[in-house]
């Protein structure tokens, strides 16, 4: 008889079948980190709208506000109600985040404000909070 190389099916099956429990396992593991990812993508959104109402409160000369509609949802607009972003909704990028302690954040010409404090919770229980300080510079914590 003739030796041929290679892998018998059984053995193929075998390899697959490991490969597929320790590819479950990781991705198990893995599943707690997506949680954390969309805390942040969420954090990291409302602080690019917040800059953005803050220079357009300064390229326009006037007041701009940052709205709350409810606790997935805001709004950049002028003082007088005009949308200048339309409504942004977080659940539908970042399902599982709410936004909480929300209050209107208004930027002056000057692009000042009060000192306000947004936090943004995920469904696992843990937060991030995004910082205006008086002189309008926005951090995330």
């Amino acid at each position: 008889m003739k030796d041929e190389g290679g892998f018998t099916l059984v053995e193929m099956v075998i390899v697959i079948s490991i490969i597929a429990i320790l590819s479950l396992i990781a991705f198990i593991n893995f599943f707690p980190s997506f949680e954390g990812w969309r805390l942040n993508g969420a954090a990291r959104t409302m602080a690019s709208d917040l800059n953005l109402a803050k220079m357009m409160a300064i390229t326009r000369n006037e007041s701009v506000r940052v709205s709350y509609i409810s606790n997935r949802r805001y709004v950049v607009e002028l003082t007088n109600g005009t949308d200048l972003i339309p409504e942004r909704d977080l659940d539908t990028d970042y399902s599982g985040v709410t936004l909480n302690n929300f209050t209107n954040v208004t930027f002056n010409s000057r692009g000042l404000a009060n000192n306000k404090t947004i936090t943004i919770t995920n469904s696992t229980g843990s937060t991030r909070d995004v910082v205006v300080l008086r002189t309008g510079r926005i951090r995330l914590n």
